[in-house]
């Protein structure tokens, strides 16, 4: 084992809010092993690895280090010829949006609910959908008959979509269980633990999105 796995085993444990003692009896374990276990001093089975991503309902190579997607799934982009892509026909941001849907759909799985995860996913979708008109619309020679809602009405009405789906979701997300409230804190320092990896790309987002929406705001202020 790696000391990743003892770091994330103890987050884990930390996150469910269990002291070691009520963690290690779900675990079939005595105290004094989980502590073993957490601190690096041995190393564990088989056996216990498969009980532990079950019952913090993550994946082996997440609790190894191995992810840092906690279902153990990751977002990646291939060029067809299967060769990597000179550096300067990728965008710079592209890592940014990447890393930030690993994180944002490993905390849609943790929240288990299909309504906030449904809603999440059409605001997705729909930023989507308007990048693709905008690229479709920069030439005159695409077919019109792509999409069905006209040209004029799209923005307005994929805005009223977003802002509904938003809206719904935060409903949803309010009425989670109790018991998912921990895995659900969301903050820079758990952003930071939980993954290492993508958490530095999701503060670029946002970031980034925060400082044009701050220069739109103060545009209007004026």
């Amino acid at each position: 084992m790696n000391n990743q796995f003892s770091r994330i085993l103890t987050m884990l444990r930390k996150e469910r809010g269990l002291t070691q003692k009520e963690a290690a009896s779900e675990l079939g374990v005595s105290q004094a092993l989980l502590s073993h276990y957490e601190n690096g001093v041995r190393e564990c089975g088989l056996d216990f690895l498969i009980r532990a991503a079950d019952f913090y309902r993550v994946s082996c190579d997440y609790i190894l280090g191995r992810t840092p997607d906690r279902t153990g799934s990751t977002i990646t982009f291939k060029q067809p010829s299967g060769k990597e892509a000179p550096r300067s026909s990728v965008h710079p941001d592209k890592q940014v949006v990447l890393h930030s849907l690993n994180i944002i759909f490993s905390l849609l799985m943790q929240a288990g609910n299909d309504t906030v995860s449904d809603n999440a996913v059409m605001i997705i979708m729909t930023a989507i959908y308007r990048v693709l008109r905008m690229l479709h619309g920069g030439n005159q020679k695409n077919p019109k008959d792509m999409f069905t809602v006209s040209r004029s009405m799209y923005a307005a009405a994929a805005q009223s979509c977003s802002a509904l789906a938003e809206a719904s979701g935060c409903k949803a997300a309010g009425r989670l269980k109790a018991d998912k409230d921990n895995l659900l804190l969301i903050s820079h320092e758990r952003l930071a633990e939980g993954y290492p990896i993508y958490a530095p790309r999701l503060m670029q987002l946002i970031d980034t999105v925060e400082r044009r929406m701050q220069a739109v705001i103060s545009a209007e202020q004026e």
